[in-house]
């Protein structure tokens, strides 16, 4: 009965807590600005939109000939020659642009201040895919030979109009103010 085994005594621990406050700076905006999904804060944005029409083009080229024949050549078997085709496909994208610089912005006052502007401007970016696929195009009886070659182009061309979106806003730039931030700080007794 001396170790303390079944003498009902139990060990308590206990925690004890301060609070403790830590000088820090803290960013206030200026009223009607608003913080964005990307973090940025801003005011006094401005939306426009403008259509813009875009072509697509697919230009096929393809070589083409006359036939020089030796004569006439009854049941003769038919010879096709192999040859390339180039195609190109001139197509768009809307990419995103963001431009940040700083403006003179007149107020009621009519003195300028110094703001940072971004403008975030839609744009349509010309991109064109070429390749060359084989077609069996030139066919004519085994004694026949294809003379004048010459490269035959088709473009097709399918117009579209883009809403593109521009806009502008004014980036706010806090002023530091001093402040506390109250931690609890806590640890066994």
């Amino acid at each position: 009965a001396g170790n303390g085994a079944g003498s009902g005594c139990t060990w308590r621990a206990e925690q004890e807590c301060r609070r403790k406050a830590t000088a820090r700076k803290i960013p206030v905006y200026s009223p009607g600005c608003v913080k964005e999904d990307a973090g940025a804060v801003v005011r006094n944005c401005k939306e426009r939109m403008r259509t813009v029409p875009v072509v697509q083009t697919t230009k096929v080229c393809s070589i083409q000939g006359s036939r020089d024949c030796l004569g006439p050549c009854y049941n003769c078997p038919v010879f096709c020659k192999k040859t390339q085709q180039s195609v190109c496909v001139t197509s768009h994208t809307v990419t995103k642009q963001e431009i940040t610089r700083r403006e003179c912005e007149t107020g009621s006052s009519e003195e300028c201040e110094e703001v940072l502007r971004r403008v975030e401007r839609e744009m349509i970016k010309l991109s064109e895919d070429c390749y060359n696929e084989e077609v069996e195009e030139l066919c004519a009886p085994v004694n026949c030979k294809f003379v004048n070659l010459t490269k035959i182009c088709q473009e097709k061309e399918s117009s579209m109009l883009v809403e593109l979106k521009e806009r502008q806003c004014t980036v706010c730039e806090p002023d530091l103010a001093e402040g506390e931030e109250v931690e609890e700080e806590c640890h066994e007794a």
